[in-house]
């Protein structure tokens, strides 16, 4: 009964990612944030002075991050997915085969 959970390549990636915090992960955060206060920078200089050449590129970016997002989401869902359905089935099994402590 101890049989374990087969998974991909992507499903133990995700897995490995979000089992242990690490100090690298924290300076994932911040340079995946890096581009907010320039955005936000650009923005304020746009209505600071009305020139439109700093709203462009203040709100390009931001539009490109959203949408970098957004396809970054779509590739981990599946794998996501894919973990929770392989975790659900297992313990729909153990459900019907009773809980055993071996």
């Amino acid at each position: 009964m101890n049989d374990p959970i087969s998974l991909t390549k992507t499903e133990r990636c995700l897995l490995n990612y979000h089992r242990t915090p690490s100090f690298w992960r924290g300076a994932r955060t911040v340079l995946r944030f890096f581009y907010v206060p320039i955005s936000l920078g650009l923005i304020f200089m746009h209505v600071a002075s009305g020139d439109p050449m700093f709203a462009i590129p203040g709100y390009g970016l931001l539009l490109y991050r959203l949408a970098w997002a957004c396809w970054k989401s779509r590739r981990w869902r599946r794998g996501l997915q894919g973990i929770i359905d392989k975790y659900e089935a297992r313990l729909a099994t153990l459900e019907r085969g009773g809980l055993r402590h071996d």
